[in-house]
């Protein structure tokens, strides 16, 4: 697909893989949009992360609203990078409160909810791109891991599904 003067939005891009994700977008050139609308990315000192505090939610409430993305700030993307990821690193059996509620609401049902709001902004383009982010922990059993691997292996799943699902209006959905 071509990148060059592409519209992507990067779920979890302000540090780690989704930062370079970011970077990587702005070298090609894409433009970058946030759920905001445009905006310059934050120059950090050298050997500085900035942390940002992690909102706290409660059961079955999801990391993002469930509506549509705003149709003004939005309507243009072409590119959806599905980054956001939540590993509370409790074991399933170990945990005191519902194991794996975290990683299930950002890694699979925030990813899906993101999939389902921009399929109809994406099927505009004459060609479209999703890409969410997997990890090796969601090709089998990793132990220590807790609810992480379960919902990448499910975020793996739901990825193969919408693919197919995706194919007919030439959104490509990798990997």
């Amino acid at each position: 697909m071509k990148i060059k003067d592409s519209v992507a939005l990067v779920t979890g891009g302000n540090r780690g893989i989704g930062e370079a994700f970011v970077a990587r977008l702005f070298s090609r050139p894409a433009r970058p949009r946030s759920m905001s609308g445009p905006r310059r990315r934050q120059r950090r000192p050298p050997g500085r992360r900035g942390a940002r505090p992690r909102r706290r939610r409660g059961p079955g409430q999801s990391p993002i609203r469930r509506r549509s993305p705003p149709r003004r700030q939005c309507g243009d993307v072409s590119i959806l990078v599905n980054n956001a990821g939540a590993f509370t690193m409790r074991r399933l059996i170990d945990a005191r409160t519902v194991g794996g509620r975290d990683e299930m609401e950002t890694n699979y049902f925030a990813a899906l909810a993101m999939c389902r709001a921009f399929a109809p902004i994406l099927g505009r383009h004459s060609e479209s791109a999703i890409a969410n982010v997997l990890s090796a922990g969601g090709l089998g059993r990793v132990p220590g891991h807790g609810g992480y691997s379960p919902s990448k292996f499910a975020a793996r799943a739901m990825n193969t599904c919408v693919r197919a699902e995706l194919a007919p209006q030439n959104t490509h959905v990798a990997p």
